[in-house]
């Protein structure tokens, strides 16, 4: 129930004290949300800081996440055995994150990164429906046929594939929107129709957008900056 996510129920029973008493200490400004005083019976996520009195009582969780420009040619891969994978390349300040989703060793562009487990887990169900924009270059030249059949879909292992959006930008580049996670998917799709990829870059997930970020640059992100 939505009242067990506001300050008084929570002072009440981290206080042991009756909800009057919890709403009378905000009305006399004595408690703190995120390092401000409050005066209202305001929701809390796990993610702030409630002080009353000024005593702590409840810490955020210290969950961060950051935008990484994937470099060409590194496995998206946390196994130290395997050459040119991930962990190795990430700055310290990064070490202990883990990304969300994954870009193939010849594909580059925005990961997300994040020690946030609850988040990771709901991003990558399939009904997240999150989108990935993606700019393509390919071998052969793009038609408004090839870009039809994108939209469309393509059968994959015996699933349909399909963008949610495509246009063309060149004779040989596009730019496609995705909701579904298959592996590999844009590459397949393009062979199915008759195209290879030479270049592949993730520009967007859900609200991040990669900008003018170069390779291996990272970026700090609010977990309201995603979605």
């Amino acid at each position: 129930m939505s009242f067990r996510n506001r300050l008084t129920y929570f002072l009440a029973h981290q206080l042991h004290i009756s909800h009057v008493q919890a709403r009378q200490m905000l009305s006399e400004g004595r408690v703190k949300l995120n390092g401000k005083i409050t005066l209202h019976n305001e929701k809390y996520t796990p993610y702030c800081e409630i002080k009353a009195d000024d005593t702590v009582l409840s810490k955020a969780h210290l969950f961060a996440y950051a935008m990484y420009y994937k470099p060409r040619g590194i496995e998206c891969t946390f196994n130290l055995t395997i050459p040119n994978n991930l962990a190795s390349q990430l700055p310290d300040n990064l070490k202990g994150m883990y990304h969300v989703g994954r870009l193939d060793k010849n594909s580059e562009g925005l990961l997300l990164l994040t020690n946030d487990g609850n988040l990771h887990n709901k991003l990558m169900l399939p009904e997240a429906h999150m989108e990935k924009i993606y700019v393509v270059e390919t071998e052969e030249p793009i038609n408004t046929d090839f870009i039809w059949g994108m939209k469309n879909g393509v059968e994959l292992s015996g699933k349909m594939a399909f963008a949610k959006d495509a246009e063309i930008i060149s004779d040989h580049s596009f730019r496609i929107v995705l909701t579904q996670g298959m592996n590999r998917q844009i590459r397949r799709m393009c062979f199915k129709l008759g195209n290879y990829v030479t270049k592949l870059t993730r520009i967007q997930l859900g609200k991040l957008e990669l900008g003018n970020m170069q390779p291996a640059q990272y970026r700090w992100v609010k977990r309201e900056d995603i979605f």
